[in-house]
């Protein structure tokens, strides 16, 4: 059984350049790739139904499940001499909640972790972004708890 990623390659941006007063004019391609599951819909795992808690932990090893293929992928399409990709993950969430953060901080840890193991790290220079300035903060100490946070350049 394989779990599949939404994956989209030499996608030309075409947002917003970072002060949203005109649109981004870059020539480059991305890569996207969509993950992610439906937290907010979980009940939170404390004093849950034992059917709560399943719930949860089946979303929490999907989101660590496509966070890895994602990065398994990318590596991959890098394996020349040489080669970095950079990646960026971004979580999106409608309202985040520290307990959201926290289940996303954790699973984008443990990917890392898997793809260490085997040797994909090496191929990927990954960032993480934040919706927000207090999101950012949040994310930075939950991954730094988790120890996977390295200095911005």
């Amino acid at each position: 059984h394989r779990l599949r990623v939404l994956l989209w390659q030499s996608v030309p941006p075409r947002g917003l350049v970072r002060d949203r007063s005109a649109w981004c004019d870059a020539e480059h391609s991305v890569g996207l790739v969509l993950a992610g599951v439906a937290l907010d819909a979980v009940l939170e795992d404390e004093g849950g139904s034992p059917q709560q808690l399943l719930q949860s932990k089946v979303s929490e090893c999907l989101l660590v499940a496509q966070y890895f293929g994602a990065m398994a992928r990318v590596a991959n399409l890098a394996k020349a001499p040489g080669a970095m990709r950079r990646m960026y993950l971004l979580p999106l969430l409608e309202d985040p909640n520290d307990g959201d953060l926290a289940r996303i901080a954790a699973a984008m840890s443990l990917a890392f972790e898997l793809a260490e193991q085997r040797g994909f790290l090496r191929f990927l220079e990954i960032r993480v972004l934040a919706a927000s300035a207090q999101e950012d903060g949040k994310l930075r100490r939950l991954l730094a708890r988790h120890g996977k946070l390295a200095a911005s350049p």
